[in-house]
């Protein structure tokens, strides 16, 4: 690239200073505007990129980001991911799906933190089961879960258990197809 990096802001939080909590990943929401950050706490959070920033000027001040959402899972989180079309001008598409352990999928408006939308996906004993791993189509949708030797898909526009189970896995021919589980999906 050229040039090596350069630090130009920090995102702190004051659940950052606890002993056993660290920060697990970052996305770049797909128009540039800001982060989502999952911690070990369960928590998601939303920084926004600090305007002084998108000027192609540089400075050598260091900024600071807190986080202007904060949105809570119950458990474990596993994987989190941005509306493909998200544009900060465009409040309708600012959402972003998480998945976390024990409970369902979670459509977050990511203005007002609240959920938009739940997609629950149920074993053969009819309990809720967690995806492992979710990303959106290209266009945005349909929903694409990782499960056991499953994969699902979700509509987008019609939030609850309605989904298409495609198999990895075939117990007759287990020569054939992935048996374990989809941790990762792209």
């Amino acid at each position: 690239f050229g040039m090596d990096p350069l630090l130009v802001a920090r995102g702190y939080d004051e659940t950052f200073d606890q002993h056993n909590n660290f920060l697990k990943g970052v996305r770049w929401a797909p128009d540039g505007s800001c982060l989502l950050t999952c911690c070990d706490d369960h928590t998601l959070r939303l920084f926004e990129l600090p305007r002084s920033l998108w000027s192609t000027s540089q400075t050598n001040d260091v900024l600071t980001m807190d986080p202007v959402l904060r949105m809570q899972e119950g458990e474990t989180i596993y994987d989190y991911a941005w509306f493909p079309f998200m544009y900060s001008s465009d409040p309708t598409t600012c959402v972003f799906a998480s998945t976390s352990r024990s409970h369902p999928i979670h459509l977050w408006d990511a203005f007002t933190g609240k959920v938009r939308g739940t997609y629950r996906a149920y074993n053969s004993k009819d309990e809720i089961t967690s995806a492992y791993s979710i990303c959106f189509s290209s266009g945005g949708e349909r929903l694409y879960c990782g499960f056991d030797s499953a994969l699902r898909v979700f509509d987008t526009s019609r939030p609850g258990r309605e989904c298409t189970v495609i198999s990895t896995f075939d117990k007759e021919d287990a020569d054939q197809g992935f048996k374990g589980i989809l941790s990762c999906i792209s």
